[in-house]
């Protein structure tokens, strides 16, 4: 699923970010690419599939030309427990990212 593609009510933010992700509870993590959130979640990249359904732990550590982030601050969450609403590999080549869209748990 292309997140461009994906069809939402809520305006979307790009951002060329990176960050960190746990399974809640569990001993699984990776690093993500940041593409684009809103107040209600995000839209990343990462090596390795997550379960739809699933609850995580995001971390954004560094977003670098985020477009009217300073006008709309409390759309990206820097820490958040999220569930995962979906996830689908890029192509079927083996070293193609996972692309992932979660939703906040708590928004404001």
């Amino acid at each position: 699923m292309d997140a461009q593609a994906e069809r939402r009510i809520e305006q979307r933010h790009a951002c060329k970010g990176t960050m960190n992700w746990v399974y809640f509870n569990k001993e699984c993590y990776g690093a993500a690419r940041v593409l684009n959130f809103s107040q209600k979640g995000s839209y990343f990249e990462t090596g390795q599939p997550l379960i739809p359904g699933s609850t995580v732990l995001i971390h954004v550590f560094k977003c670098m030309d985020c477009v009217d982030v300073s006008k709309t601050p409390a759309n990206l969450r820097w820490n958040a427990l999220a569930e995962v609403k979906w996830c689908q590999k890029l192509s079927d080549s083996d070293n193609t990212p996972y692309a992932v869209g979660v939703r906040y748990h708590y928004t404001l």
